[in-house]
């Protein structure tokens, strides 16, 4: 038996017992979140850690959330029993965290579900094209004509959209793992630790919190596509010899790909002026 024989089988040892419990979780939030255009599970799945520029943090929340191993007390999954539940820190209504409320119920994700809808609707792109699904399963799953490895649909516009709804989710995943790991109580936290999260989860949160940080780095993401489908940053950097990536690969694609969110690159300043929506304080 070889070295990298006994890593693997002692890697599917370990792995196996976690896969027991995360697989059903997994499946369980899956059906309970899915719509008439929510791509397959092994899709989504390979879409978190593929394919997209999201940062490794970001990834790993997605997972845990899809998942459900997430941390939100003694963990709250469909069909457990009961155990120690913590409130949602987020939105203070008194709902019990757990991962379908985090990507569904919360008051700030829906706030910033109807701002995502907004930003596609500026790229022509209605729910007629990714189906009046729940929140939670667009953020969670994509859906089907931005995330299968083929085109199902001959529609110019829902193809050349693939990178925003992309950036979109990333986004929300980044901007929800910030808001949430400084309001939690999490395992291995010291004392002063717990105090501080404590502190912040008795302050209220304005309901736009989240929508505005996922616009804040929507614009982040926005520039470097731009920089990067630069001529002088590819022949810098020798892109010609390394793997292709997901961004655009000049100025065309990347203006094909944001359309009217991209007003203009400001050279001076190295900044972008950007056509995304503006966010508004929603109302009770």
């Amino acid at each position: 038996m070889t070295l990298e024989t006994y890593s693997v089988r002692q890697g599917r040892d370990i792995l196996a017992p976690a896969a027991n419990v995360m697989m059903p979780a997994a499946a369980a939030l899956y059906d309970g979140l899915r719509g008439s255009s929510t791509p397959p599970l092994t899709i989504a799945f390979t879409q978190l850690w593929k394919l997209n520029t999201w940062d490794g943090p970001a990834r790993e929340y997605a997972w845990k959330l899809a998942t459900q191993t997430v941390y939100c007390g003694t963990f709250a999954r469909n069909g457990d029993g009961d155990g120690v539940r913590l409130p949602c820190s987020l939105c203070q209504t008194g709902a019990i965290d757990s991962a379908f409320h985090r990507v569904h119920e919360c008051r700030l994700t829906q706030v910033a579900w109807k701002w995502a809808r907004r930003v596609l609707g500026v790229l022509g792109v209605g729910p007629q094209d990714y189906g009046a699904d729940r929140t939670g399963a667009f953020m969670l799953y994509g859906a089907t004509p931005f995330v299968m490895p083929y085109p199902v649909i001959d529609e110019v516009r829902v193809v050349r959209a693939r990178r925003v709804v992309s950036v979109l989710r990333g986004t929300f995943f980044t901007a929800h793992r910030r808001i949430a790991s400084g309001r939690a109580f999490a395992p291995g936290l010291d004392e002063d630790e717990r105090a501080a999260a404590a502190a912040a989860a008795r302050t209220t949160l304005p309901v736009e919190t989240l929508a505005r940080q996922m616009r804040h780095e929507m614009q982040r993401e926005m520039l470097l596509d731009y920089i990067h489908g630069g001529g002088d940053f590819q022949r810098s950097f020798g892109f010609g010899a390394a793997p292709e990536s997901v961004r655009p690969r000049d100025h065309i694609e990347f203006k094909q790909a944001w359309g009217q969110l991209f007003t203009k690159y400001n050279d001076a300043a190295h900044t972008i002026q950007d056509g995304l929506p503006r966010i508004y304080p929603e109302p009770d």
